[in-house]
C-alpha cells in the first residue's frame, strides 16, 4: 500500500473519524479509489481512513537476521469505528473514546497516544517474524486476517473495554490474551520494559491460538515458556532494533533469577513434573524453553514435537498433557538423557546482571532508572555486573547474548585480563537532568553476609521491590559523577579513603551547552592508583585515585557495578565482555533467517529429523550421519552453513532411496518421505460472505528444495469435488477451493483434501480433513432472524462449541414488547462439550386479542467457558 506522505520509520497517523459509529464488521478491501480518502489531520502522526485497508496493500520492511529483527519502516493506518478483519470476527466490538488501528498483520484498539500507539504496532511487526520461527508456521487466510489486540490506558480501564467484547471480568498483571475470542489485551505499567515484554507476549499468545486455539491443551511450560522467552527482550528504540529470546540481560524483570530460585524451592524437577505441574512457574519455564531451543540437535526434536501437538490437536486428540510427555519420550529417545542434560544446563547458568537495588530499565544497550519521587527506599540504584577486570574476557552465547553496542569516542576501549585493565561508561544525559543525581562505575564488589541470606530469603526476587536487601552493606569502590559536576570516588569500604573533585569549568560549561549532553568515564586500574579520564565533546579531564595492593587485588577479583540515582541518565557498559570475540558474528544489516544460528540449512534439518523419526527403528545410516553432520555445521559460520545445505540437496536422491529401502511399512515410508519433501498440506477458511457462502482452501505448499507434480482434490459429500493438476516449485503454493454455503455446513459432513504428489521419482499421498465448521474453533453465538407464524413467534440461535473443557451457565430469552406475550421469558441451563454445537429453538405464543406487534427478541448466553466468564446478548428484530 503506497502511503502518501510515506515516511521513513512509520507512516502512521491519528484523527477522529466524525460521525464513524458503525460497529458492524467492515470489509476488509479497499479499492485503489479510496486512496484519495487518506488524510493526515493537522498535528497527527497517522493517517485515517474511512475504509479498511486489506492486508496486501500495507507494507512493512524489516530486517531479520537470526533474533534480531530491525524495523525500516512501517505502515499503520487509523480506521475509526470500522471493526477489521481478524480471527476475533464476531468476538470483538468498539468501544466509546477507543479507535482502532491497522498494520499488516495487526488491528489494535485503543486509546492511547499516537507515539504508544506506533510503537505498539512496531513491537507487534517487529515480533511477527519471531511467531512465524517459534510456533512453525503462519495461521490460516494470513492473507486476509489481522490479529486482533487492545492497549487501553490504565488497569481500571479494562474492565470496560474486556466488558465491551462479552467477557465479564477486567483483566490482571498488565496483561491477558483471552481464548474466547483470541484477543491480547494490555495496559501500560510503570516498567517501560514490562510493557513492551507484555505486547510481546500476549500477542504470542495471539498468534499461538490463531494457529490451534486453546492454549491450555499443551503443558504450561510450553504455552507460557514460549511466550515468556519470547517476549524477555533487548528492544533499541533509536534503531527500532528487537531481539527476542534473550537469555542474559540487565533487568529488574529476571526471569534466569527467578528461574534458578524456583528450581531450587521444587527441588530440581525434571521435565517431566513441570509437564504434569499446572501452576505457573514463570522461572521454570523460561529455563526449558532455552534449554529446548538453544540447542541445535534439542531444537529440530522440540520443532518435531510443537509440530506434532498442533496436528493431534486440530485431529480433536483428547489430552494433550497426557499426550504430551508420551510424545516427547518418542521424539528425543532415551528420555533420561535428556533430564540429566536439562539438569546439566541449569546448573552451569553463569548469569551476567543481579539487580541489587532501584528499577532498571533497558533500551538496547543503555541502561537507565527510573525516577520515583527521588528517593529510594531500598537503597541507591545498582545494577550488579558479574564479570571481574582481571579476568580474560571469553565468549559465550548465554551471556551478554544481544547486539554490541558501537564504540563511543569519549572512552577509551575496555579491555580485561591484561596488566592494567580498563573499564569504560559513557553517559547520555537527559536536560533537564544533568545537574542531578549521580552515574558511575562499582569496583570491587563483595556482597555481606546479611544480603547473601536476604537474597536467599527474598520472595521479590526478579522485580525492584527488594526492600530488605541493603546494598550500603557491601563491600565496593564507587566512582560517581555527582550532579554533572563533581568526580567523588569513595573506597572507604575497601579500607582505602574517599575523595571528591570538581569538574573543570570549562568541562561544566561544554555539557550545559549541549542539546544532548554526552560524557565519558574511563577507568584504568594501575598498579598503585587509579587513572580516570573524563572526556566531554569538547573537553578532557584527568585524575589519579592512590590504591594500596590489597585493595588492587580486590578490584581485580572481585564483581563490577553500574551505578545511578535519581536522574534517567542513558548509561553504556564498556567492559570488554567477550561479545566481539564470538567467533561467527552475524551481520544484523542483511536479511537472514530467523533461527538462532541464522541458519540457511534450519528448516531442511528439521524436515530430515522428522523423517527419520517416522521410520522408527528403520533409520537408515545415511539419514543419521546426514544429520548429525548439519547439526554439526549449524552454529559455524555462513560460508560452512551454506556448503552444508549444498551437500543435503546433492544426496537428495540417495536419502529418498534409502528411505524406500529401509524397511519400514509402506506407511511410514509415506510419511517420511512427505516429512523430507517439505510437502504440506492445510485446509484453511476464508471470511464468509453475506449470502453464507463460505470457502473452504486445500492449501498445498512446496517448502522443499525439489520440484513437485501434483494433484489436489477437495470433496465434501453433498458438495461438488474440485481438483487441479500443476507443476509446484520449490517455495510455491497453490490453493483449490471448494464453496461451502449454510446447508452444505450445516450437513455435518467432513470436507476432505487430498494431494497426490510425483516427487523425487516417488509417490506420496497427502490427505487432510475437517468437519464442517471453521478452525480455529471458535465460541460464537448465532441468532437467525425471529419469524411469525400464525400467533406463535419463533427465534433459533446457535452457539458454537467452546475451544476445551467445561462450559456451563445459561441461554435467556426474551421476547418485546413483553405484555403481548402469554410468557415473554425463557431460561434454560446449559452445558456443553468440547467442540459442540448446540441449537436452540424458542417459541412465543402471542395472548389472544393483543393490539402491539412483536418488535424484537433478545438471546443472552451467560456461560463460563474454560474458566472465563462470558456474557453474549444478540437481537434480532422481528419483520
Amino acid at each position: 500500500m503506497n502511503l502518501k506522505p510515506t515516511l521513513l520509520s512509520l507512516v502512521i497517523a491519528s484523527a477522529i473519524l466524525s460521525g464513524c459509529n458503525s460497529t458492524t464488521e467492515t470489509s476488509p478491501t479497499l479499492s485503489k479509489a479510496s486512496y484519495a480518502e487518506l488524510t493526515i489531520p493537522q498535528g497527527s502522526l497517522i493517517p485515517v481512513s474511512k475504509t479498511i485497508p486489506h492486508p496486501s496493500e500495507m507494507n512493512v520492511d524489516i530486517t531479520t537476521s537470526g533474533r534480531v529483527t530491525t524495523l525500516n519502516s512501517i505502515e499503520v493506518v487509523k480506521v475509526g469505528k470500522n471493526i477489521p478483519y481478524t480471527y476475533s470476527s464476531g468476538r470483538v466490538n468498539n468501544t466509546p473514546g477507543f479507535d482502532w488501528y491497522v498494520s499488516k498483520h495487526f488491528a489494535l484498539k485503543s486509546n492511547r497516544p499516537e507515539d504508544q500507539v506506533v510503537l505498539y504496532m512496531e513491537l507487534l511487526e517487529s515480533s511477527f517474524p519471531h511467531y512465524i520461527e517459534l510456533f512453525g508456521m503462519t495461521p490460516p487466510d494470513l492473507e486476509n486476517k489481522r490479529m486482533a489486540a487492545v492497549y487501553g490506558s490504565s488497569k481500571s480501564e479494562t474492565k470496560i473495554f474486556v466488558t465491551d467484547d462479552n467477557l465479564t471480568r477486567g483483566i490482571s498483571a498488565g496483561g491477558e490474551a483471552m481464548f474466547y475470542n483470541l484477543v491480547g489485551y494490555s495496559f501500560p505499567s510503570a516498567r517501560e520494559q514490562h510493557q513492551r515484554y507484555i505486547v510481546v507476549h500476549e500477542q504470542g499468545h495471539v498468534f499461538q491460538m490463531s494457529l490451534m486455539d486453546y492454549p491450555g491443551w499443551l503443558p504450561t511450560w510450553f504455552t507460557e515458556g514460549t511466550a515468556d522467552a519470547l517476549a524477555h527482550h533487548y528492544y533499541d528504540p533509536e534503531k527500532k532494533q528487537l531481539k527476542v529470546m534473550v537469555f542474559d540481560r540487565a533487568s529488574s524483570m529476571d526471569y534466569i533469577r527467578l528461574g534458578l530460585k524456583q528450581y531450587e524451592a521444587l527441588n530440581s524437577p525434571k521435565i517431566e513434573d513441570m509437564t504434569n505441574n499446572p501452576q505457573l512457574y514463570r522461572g521454570i519455564n523460561f529455563l526449558i524453553v532455552h534449554f529446548m531451543l538453544d540447542d541445535a540437535d534439542r531444537s529440530h526434536k522440540f520443532k518435531a514435537y510443537r509440530d506434532e501437538m498442533a496436528t493431534m490437536r486440530q485431529s480433536d486428540y483428547g489430552d494433550g498433557k497426557a499426550l504430551s510427555h508420551q510424545l516427547m519420550m518418542d521424539i528425543f529417545g532415551d528420555w533420561n538423557k535428556v533430564e540429566a542434560e536439562f539438569a546439566e544446563f541449569v546448573a552451569s547458568i553463569d548469569k551476567t546482571f543481579n539487580a541489587a537495588a532501584g528499577p532498571w530499565e533497558q533500551d538496547g544497550n543503555k541502561l537507565w532508572v527510573r525516577v520515583l519521587n527521588n528517593s529510594y527506599e531500598h537503597g541507591a540504584p545498582r545494577m550488579d555486573v558479574r564479570l571481574k577486570p582481571g579476568q580474560q574476557p571469553f565468549y559465550n552465547a548465554f551471556k551478554f547474548d544481544q547486539p554490541l553496542p558501537e564504540m563511543s569516542s569519549l572512552v577509551t576501549k575496555p579491555a580485561r585480563g591484561v596488566d592494567n585493565p580498563t573499564l569504560s561508561l559513557a553517559i547520555d544525559y537527559l536536560p533537564d537532568h544533568l545537574h542531578r543525581g549521580h552515574a558511575g562505575i562499582g569496583l570491587g564488589l563483595k556482597i555481606s553476609e546479611e544480603n547473601q541470606k536476604r537474597l536467599t530469603a527474598d520472595k521479590k526476587v526478579g522485580t525492584f521491590k527488594q526492600k530488605s536487601y541493603k546494598p550500603d552493606e557491601d563491600e565496593l569502590l564507587q566512582i560517581k559523577i555527582v550532579k554533572g559536576n563533581t568526580l567523588v570516588i569513595n573506597a572507604e569500604s575497601l579500607g582505602g579513603e574517599g575523595i571528591s573533585y570538581s569538574l573543570p569549568v570549562a568541562m561544566i560549561a561544554d555539557l550545559e551547552s549541549q542539546k544532548k549532553p554526552k560524557l565519558g568515564l574511563s577507568v584504568t586500574i594501575n598498579d598503585d592508583h587509579l587513572f580516570m579520564v573524563l572526556n566531554s565533546e569538547n573537553s578532557t579531564y584527568k585524575e589519579k585515585f592512590s590504591i594500596s595492593t590489597a585493595i588492587r587485588t580486590k578490584l581485580l577479583d572481585r564483581n563490577m557495578a553500574i551505578l545511578a540515582e535519581n536522574a534517567e541518565h542513558r548509561l553504556t557498559a564498556f567492559f570488554d565482555e567477550g561479545r566481539d570475540l564470538n567467533p561467527v558474528p552475524r551481520d544484523l544489516t542483511t536479511n537472514l533467517e530467523v533461527n538462532p544460528w541464522a541458519n540457511p540449512a534450519d528448516r531442511a534439518i528439521s524436515r530430515l529429523f522428522r523423517a527419520m523419526w517416522r521410520l522408527g527403528d528403520k533409520v537408515p545410516n545415511e539419514l543419521t550421519t546426514m544429520y548429525e553432520f548439519m547439526v554439526a555445521a549449524t552454529p559455524k559460520d555462513r560460508a560452512t552453513q551454506l556448503a552444508s545445505l549444498d551437500k543435503l540437496n546433492s544426496a537428495s536422491a540417495s536419502l529418498v532411496a534409502a528411505i524406500v529401502n529401509s524397511g519400514a511399512s509402506k506407511d511410514k515410508i509415506n510419511h517420511a518421505l512427505k516429512e523430507l519433501s517439505g510437502l504440506h498440506l492445510r485446509l484453511e477458511w476464508r471470511q464468509e460472505k453475506a449470502n453464507g457462502e463460505q470457502v473452504i482452501s486445500a492449501v498445498l505448499r512446496n517448502q522443499g528444495a525439489s520440484v513437485a507434480n501434483a494433484k489436489i482434490t477437495v470433496t465434501q459429500q453433498g458438495n461438488k469435488a474440485l481438483s487441479k493438476e500443476l507443476v509446484l516449485a520449490s517455495g510455491d503454493k497453490t490453493m483449490q477451493d471448494l464453496v461451502t454455503t449454510a446447508t452444505t455446513r450445516a450437513s455435518k459432513q467432513a470436507i476432505n483434501a487430498k494431494a497426490v504428489i510425483e516427487w523425487q521419482g516417488q509417490c506420496i499421498e497427502l490427505t487432510e480433513q475437517q468437519g464442517a465448521r471453521v478452525y480455529p474453533w471458535s465460541s460464537m453465538a448465532i441468532v437467525d432472524e425471529a419469524k411469525v407464524t400464525d400467533n406463535q413467534v419463533s427465534i433459533t440461535s446457535e452457539f458454537r462449541g467452546p475451544h476445551a473443557g467445561t462450559t456451563k451457565g445459561k441461554i435467556m430469552v426474551q421476547a418485546y414488547p413483553s405484555d403481548i406475550y402469554e410468557s415473554s421469558y425463557f431460561e434454560e441451563e446449559v452445558t456443553m462439550a468440547p467442540y459442540e454445537i448446540r441449537q436452540f429453538t424458542n417459541k412465543f405464543t402471542l395472548k389472544s386479542g393483543a393490539v402491539a406487534k412483536p418488535s424484537a427478541i433478545d438471546v443472552t448466553f451467560e456461560l463460563v467457558i474454560d474458566g472465563e466468564p462470558v456474557l453474549i446478548t444478540q437481537r434480532s428484530t422481528v419483520k
